[in-house]
């Protein structure tokens, strides 16, 4: 995840907690979401050989996006409980 947000966002991050995974049942793939802390000073610069468009969207737009994965429903649900239940991050 850190080198992911690195080369792909050039951000620089510290893994808080891993949240949620998902395995796809007819492929050999899984999916991990965490909670990760911004560093210091981190500024976005778009690896654009990696990333076409970069949008920031709420939790409505994130699961209805028509070019989202199947899979954002879940994973935005999981981050959801974790902020909605108190945790601190």
């Amino acid at each position: 995840m850190v080198r992911e947000m690195w080369e792909e966002l050039g951000l620089k991050v510290r893994p808080v907690r891993q949240v949620w995974q998902y395995e796809f049942p007819d492929k050999p793939l899984t999916l991990f979401g965490w909670i990760a802390e911004l560093e210091d000073g981190s500024e976005m610069k778009v690896n654009e050989e990696e990333i076409a468009e970069v949008f920031w969207m709420d939790a409505q737009a994130g699961t209805s996006h028509p070019d989202g994965m199947a899979t954002n429903r879940q994973f935005i649900a999981c981050l959801e409980q974790q902020i909605c239940s108190g945790w601190n991050f």
